[in-house]
């Protein structure tokens, strides 16, 4: 059955419709096509879907928005339907005319007649997007994080933050109230804001700066970087920045107010600085001095202005606040103090420390400056070890020197010769001044001690009392001794030396009384006692009892005899000498270098083909004449005049004998030659003719034996 209606209302409601289209903001977009119905008796139930945008058409963000905060009534006569959020669907009693409100946290965004025409309704509502913005009193402003804060919009807080920046606000005039949370300090902001239809932002400048920078400097204009020292940066009582030296020298405070800050510096415990510090937007960078010198410059000299290095020497620094640092000067005598307080906060104490003294010394200083000047007491000294009358220092001779200090002696030097040397000339190092110093040399059981109260130019100086000693030795002819050993005695040493063109030279001789023997072959042929002035002086000269001795060896007629053996013996006590030589071809023999000792027996023993003479001499026979029995000396044949004449009378009676029995042998042969004859002429007839040749043989043959007696006469 269907319900049949007049055109004047429907007419009048499209007029209304337009009217009220015109007059509100709120659009209806009445899509084409069937509209979803369900009739029920007489009412007609619709499910219409309901957008709610903000002004200016745009949909809400829902990371920002919460929709549970937007309330939307539907009121038509006594019936109204609410609904939460932004995107719903509302199930109403059929299209037409309602009036509909917005409520955006209790505040009326949205309130007019509506027509629903369509299943989707779009309602757009007095709220719009607001982004907060915070900046600094910078030029140009700088934004600021970090902030946070809410509007109080009705029954509820739309809070807001520096990362969550937009809100929505609906149209009014709102209290707002904002934090700064920076990272120096908090500034709190109330305020109100009003939202029209233009508003998109709310931009508040704080009083505060992106930020400042805190520069420390020295009292020398350096940078105070490493400095064991921190600094805190304080506004109304709270830490906005602190900063350790160690790592920085500069701070950066960042977004700080535009008020006086409280700056402290500590070393440690101490507070070494106390300022206040006005920030200034005009003034970014801030410098702030600190009472206190880099890189301060420390020399330490002798006492003679020169650098004090040695290895020996260890420094030790005391500062005013009883740290202790150890420094290490260069080869110029210079250490460096990277940050040293000034004399308002006490005076430093170098501490020196010798290795070989074993001892501290301390001089006290204070920084004014960049530099800083120490003179000590020290002072480079050297031993010189001189002999003093000798050409060389001996070998094995040791040398010690003692420092007489605080804590007793200490051996601050020990060397021994390891060969002969002229001098010793040994770097000490740095010794002080006036310090009392002993020294001890010692040598083959001899010790000298030297004391020293202080040390003059540097220089220890020690002169130890041993000579050379110069041997000058004569024979009793006073002729250069030679081939002959001297024996030196001093105290327990002996030096031994040999006698070369009559002298001897003995070293390092201590000055002391010594004993000096020579012996000549073994035997002593000199000995006396020396005193030590003698030894001091440097020379001695010697006679020593040794004496040339010239034999002369001749025969008959003052005949030379060369080749005779000369041989003398001395004789001393249970010890003996024997020298020998042969003649020479004037008969000479020399025995040179003979020593004679008091008291000894000279024996002098001269042999000369079998003949031997023996003779006991003395020291003061210049020449020895020794004759011997020698007349004949022909070839080998060598004969006195007793044998010359034995031998001839020998030869002359061989000679008659031989020459008797070489006669009679004669006659036996003429005899015998005779018969022969006889025989002969026997037997030829001739016996008249032999006997005549017998007589005439035997007349011959007596004639001749008278010849022979008359010459063995002559020999008789």
């Amino acid at each position: 059955m269907k319900t049949k209606v007049s055109l004047v209302p429907k007419v009048c409601l499209v007029v209304f419709v337009l009217l009220s289209m015109y007059s509100i903001s709120a659009r209806v977009y009445v899509p084409r096509g069937n509209f979803p119905d369900r009739l029920a008796g007489n009412i007609t139930y619709v499910n219409v879907t309901v957008h709610v945008l903000d002004f200016n058409g745009n949909k809400f963000r829902l990371d920002i928005l919460n929709p549970q905060l937007i309330v939307t009534t539907f009121s038509y006569g006594n019936v109204s339907i609410s609904k939460r959020g932004i995107d719903f669907v509302a199930n109403l009693t059929g299209y037409g005319v309602y009036n509909v409100s917005v409520k955006y946290c209790d505040v009326l965004v949205y309130n007019r007649p509506t027509n629903v025409t369509s299943g989707e309704l779009i309602l757009r509502v007095n709220i719009t997007s607001i982004t907060v913005g915070v900046y600094t009193s910078d030029s140009p402003p700088l934004p600021l994080t970090n902030y946070s804060g809410y509007f109080t919009v009705g029954n509820c807080k739309v809070s807001f933050s520096w990362d969550k920046p937009t809100v929505y606000l609906p149209f009014g005039t709102f209290d707002y109230y904002l934090i700064f949370t920076g990272l120096t300090t908090e500034v709190p902001v109330n305020g109100t804001f009003t939202v029209t239809r233009s508003s998109s932002r709310l931009e508040r400048v704080l009083p505060v700066i992106s930020q400042v920078t805190l520069l420390f400097k020295t009292l020398n204009g350096l940078s105070p970087l490493g400095l064991n020292a921190t600094v805190n940066v304080l506004y109304k009582g709270k830490i906005l920045g602190n900063l350790s030296l160690l790592r920085s020298d500069k701070l950066v405070i960042n977004q700080p107010p535009l008020d006086t800050l409280k700056l402290e510096a500590k070393y440690g415990s101490k507070k070494i600085l106390e300022q206040d510090v006005k920030v200034d937007a005009q003034q970014r960078n801030v410098e702030v001095v600190l009472p206190i010198y880099a890189n301060v410059v420390v020399k330490v000299t002798s006492i003679d202005y020169e650098p004090l290095y040695s290895q020996d020497l260890s420094f030790t620094l005391v500062t005013p606040f009883n740290e202790v640092i150890q420094v290490a000067p260069s080869r110029e005598g210079t250490f460096i103090i990277n940050y040293g307080f000034r004399q308002d906060f006490g005076r430093y104490i170098l501490k020196i420390k010798s290795s070989i003294l074993n001892d501290v010394f301390s001089y006290e200083f204070a920084i004014n400056s960049q530099q800083v000047d120490i003179q000590t007491n020290f002072r480079n000294s050297y031993l010189y070890v001189a002999p003093k009358g000798a050409s060389m220092l001996p070998a094995n001779m040791s040398i010690t020197v003692l420092y007489q200090g605080g804590g007793g002696p200490v051996v601050i030097k020990y060397l021994k010769t390891s060969s002969p040397a002229p001098t010793v000339n040994e770097l000490l190092g740095f010794l002080p001044s006036n310090g009392i110093f002993t020294a001890t040399v010692e040598y083959s059981g001899y010790k000298w001690t030297y004391n020293f109260d202080g040390i003059v130019q540097g220089k220890m100086n020690l002169l130890v009392p041993v000579f050379d000693v110069q041997l000058n030795a004569q024979d009793l002819d006073g002729k250069p001794l030679y081939g002959c050993v001297a024996n030196l005695t001093v105290g327990h040493l002996s030096y031994i030396q040999q006698i070369s063109s009559g002298q001897a030279l003995f070293r390092y001789i201590p000055q002391d009384s010594a004993q000096l023997k020579i012996k000549c072959q073994g035997l002593e042929v000199a000995s006396i006692q020396l005193l030590p002035r003698q030894v001091e002086k440097g020379s001695i000269n010697v006679t020593a009892r040794v004496k040339t001795f010239t034999v002369k060896v001749h025969g008959w007629f003052d005949k030379a005899l060369p080749g005779a053996n000369v041989t003398i013996t001395v004789v001393s006590g249970r010890n003996s000498f024997v020298s020998s030589t042969v003649t020479d071809a004037a008969g000479t023999g020399v025995l040179r270098n003979i020593p004679i000792p008091l008291g000894s027996n000279i024996t002098i023993i001269v042999s000369y083909e079998g003949l031997v003479f023996k003779k006991n001499v003395y020291e003061g026979e210049p020449n020895i004449d020794i004759f011997l029995d020698v007349f004949l000396d022909i070839g080998f044949l060598r004969l006195g005049l007793y044998q010359t004449v034995s031998i001839a009378v020998f030869l002359a009676s061989s000679l008659a004998i031989g020459f008797f029995v070489f006669r009679r042998l004669s006659h036996i042969m003429t005899l015998k030659s005779m018969f022969e004859e006889a025989e002969y002429f026997e037997e030829e007839g001739e016996e008249e003719g032999l006997l005549q040749k017998f007589k005439e043989m035997f007349k011959k043959k007596k004639e001749k034996e008278e010849e022979e007696r008359e010459e063995f006469d002559l020999f008789g």
